[in-house]
């Protein structure tokens, strides 16, 4: 799996919109919660982020609405990135205050990865040598993998049945931290872009969960 691009596509062209506009979503939020670069600051700071997930929201079945400031707080792009480093990287003596590794907030990291790794495998997939597995960007990824099969798959199908049932299980077993990390975040009083981003993804998460279990 790579990690998205600023810029998540449109969702046209699916026998499923509403899955094309999910896995769109997911993988602007993975590229969203990576290590900024200037081109995901200046996307950003240009508005263009925002856009994009509210053009892609309105394609959703149940409603999300979106801040209207995602904005950096600050225009510049090494204040943007050294928030970044001090939330979810160095962070203070003990440490990042908000890791973005799902197994640190496991019990067993190991078995954490483990599991992962199954999943990925399963479905032929592996993660960037640059990423752990348990990154979060790399499971938003498989995410957006898996509801771009869905887009994809026959209606009513078994391997449509089969897609939505593991997307389920993932966001259960696997970004059900979300929340815990959201928290940590908003604790730490950090720039607008990422307060938004981190509410309004545990928001989606909680509304596709639901979707997915009708």
């Amino acid at each position: 799996m790579s990690t998205a691009t600023a810029g998540a596509g449109t969702v046209s062209g699916h026998a499923n919109p509403v899955d094309g506009a999910r896995a769109a979503i997911y993988a602007s939020v993975a590229r969203a919660i990576s290590f900024p670069d200037e081109e995901l600051f200046d996307f950003v700071k240009s508005g263009g982020w925002s856009r994009e997930f509210g053009d892609l929201s309105a394609e959703l079945p149940f409603r999300l609405t979106l801040a209207k400031n995602g904005s950096p707080t600050k225009n510049d792009y090494d204040a943007f990135q050294s928030e970044y480093i001090r939330l979810f990287e160095i962070g203070g003596r003990n440490g990042s205050p908000c890791p973005l590794h799902s197994g640190q907030y496991s019990r067993d990291r190991l078995q954490t990865l483990e599991d992962l790794l199954r999943f990925y495998t399963f479905f032929g997939l592996r993660a960037k040598t640059s990423f752990m597995p348990d990154h979060v960007a790399v499971e938003f990824e498989f995410m957006s993998y898996l509801a771009q099969q869905s887009a994809q798959a026959v209606p009513d199908s078994a391997d449509a049945h089969s897609l939505r049932l593991a997307q389920r299980d993932f966001l259960t077993r696997r970004l059900a931290w979300w929340p815990e990390l959201a928290g940590r975040v908003r604790g730490q009083k950090p720039q607008t872009f990422y307060r938004i981003l981190v509410t309004i993804t545990e928001k989606f998460l909680g509304l596709d969960l639901q979707y997915l279990s009708q």
